[in-house]
């Protein structure tokens, strides 16, 4: 899930640091979140060029907050979906509890997370 945030573009560059072999030459979707077209320029690029070291099969879905439900839909087609997120503060834990995207996209699927604490 990409945001557009730094934040976001954080979470994919450890990602990609910890664990290139699980987007070397490997198709990679990325899931806008954003609620505006201008929030999803702000790091794309960015993204793009960090993507585009591993591999060229890169391909973006844009989804309204208002379409979660879609989300859990899209994740049940995709071969090993991997959610990417990141957090800010102190504590992790009551963060990540606390009612959220991730947390309602958790409860309706069982699927791998890669949380990156700044």
């Amino acid at each position: 899930a990409f945001d557009s945030t730094d934040l976001s573009l954080y979470a994919f560059r450890q990602f990609s640091y910890l664990f290139p072999h699980l987007l070397m030459n490997r198709p990679v979707k990325i899931v806008f979140t954003g609620q505006r077209e201008d929030e999803f320029m702000k790091n794309y690029d960015l993204l793009e060029a960090l993507i585009g070291q591993y591999t060229q099969d890169m391909s973006i879905l844009k989804l309204d907050f208002n379409e979660k439900n879609y989300f859990s839909i899209k994740i049940e087609e995709m071969d090993a979906p991997l959610l990417i997120t990141g957090t800010y503060g102190r504590n992790i834990l009551p963060a990540f509890l606390e009612r959220s995207f991730v947390a309602d996209v958790l409860k309706e699927n069982k699927i791998p997370v890669f949380i990156a604490h700044v």
